[in-house]
């Protein structure tokens, strides 16, 4: 299923924007019709456009500790893929998948002019972030994930290390249909937070604007349940022709299976740097914001990070 693949942890101001109109000191909420459908991104900030990519039960707002210190020198874009967010859909759902965001995110770069647009992103998103990168390399400067979910790229050794996450992952699945299926959206939603990060309880102990947030995503597990993960959008081969400049991170307290997804896109991605990231889990540009902003910052900078 693609939610097993697909794990992430993910001032609103309304209005239709002028394209041309891109330098602001304060965020602005702006919309983009796309194939068919408006996507929502926040905007702060003038120079060199980063673009932040987020993944599962989570929209634009996941990337708030990251806003003010890219903003200060940079454009800061932060999106919200297609059906997540608080826009209401414009059908049923029947246009998710991933090659679709793939294909949005490329578009608004060229209909926002920002290419080669810095790419920075999480877990799913970040798989969004990788295949563009390799499918559109005109349109990518640099790319930053954070535990990226690559099953289809591990060898015999890796899936065996793994084997007990990749059950676990099945049931986690499971339970999320069950209570999907009984309406219990917001228990689902709370099950996979606490999933995703290993940590029994960790949703409740969330601050009420991050609950917010992921609650508002939640009714978005239905459509992943129900969507199976393209087995052609990713390959190590396919990663190996990433020219841009590939950072990934993971969390030390992160489940095992994001970890070794980790390293595996690492040894993918000639060239690429591999960067721990100190007491987070999946979460850690939320979990260790100035760790993270730190490893950023040098990296939009054109330093190693991690140095």
């Amino acid at each position: 299923m693609r939610l097993v693949l697909l794990l992430a942890f993910g001032v609103l101001a309304a209005g239709c924007q002028s394209l041309h109109d891109s330098g602001t000191a304060h965020p602005q909420l702006r919309r983009l019709a796309v194939d068919g459908t408006q996507l929502s991104y926040l905007e702060q900030g003038t120079g060199s456009a980063v673009v932040f990519v987020h993944g599962s039960i989570s929209d634009h707002r996941v990337w708030e500790p990251q806003r003010e210190v890219v903003s200060q020198s940079r454009r800061f874009i932060a999106i919200d893929r297609r059906y997540f967010g608080r826009e209401p859909w414009p059908e049923d759902g029947k246009n998710f998948s991933e090659a679709g965001d793939v294909a949005d995110l490329a578009m608004l770069i060229r209909m926002l002019d920002i290419a080669p647009a810095h790419l920075v992103a999480r877990s799913g998103g970040a798989r969004v972030a990788l295949a563009l990168a390799a499918q559109h390399p005109d349109l990518v400067r640099s790319v930053l994930v954070n535990e990226p979910p690559l099953s289809a790229i591990l060898d015999e050794a890796e899936r065996t290390v793994i084997a007990s996450e990749r059950a676990s992952s099945r049931d986690n699945a499971r339970t999320l249909a069950a209570l999907t299926g009984a309406g219990k959206t917001d228990e689902a939603t709370a099950a996979y937070f606490d999933w995703v990060n290993n940590q029994a309880g960790g949703f409740n102990m969330l601050p009420s604007a991050a609950k917010r947030m992921h609650l508002e995503n939640g009714r978005t597990i239905k459509l992943e349940l129900q969507t199976s993960a393209p087995t052609t959008l990713f390959s190590c081969a396919l990663l190996g022709t990433v020219k841009a400049p590939v950072v990934i991170t993971y969390g030390t307290l992160t489940r095992l299976g994001f970890k070794v997804f980790a390293e595996a896109a690492h040894r993918c991605i000639p060239g690429s740097t591999l960067v721990p990231i100190d007491e987070a889990r999946h979460g850690a540009p939320n979990q260790q914001p100035a760790v993270f902003n730190r490893l950023l910052v040098q990296f939009l900078d054109g330093r190693n990070p991690g140095k």
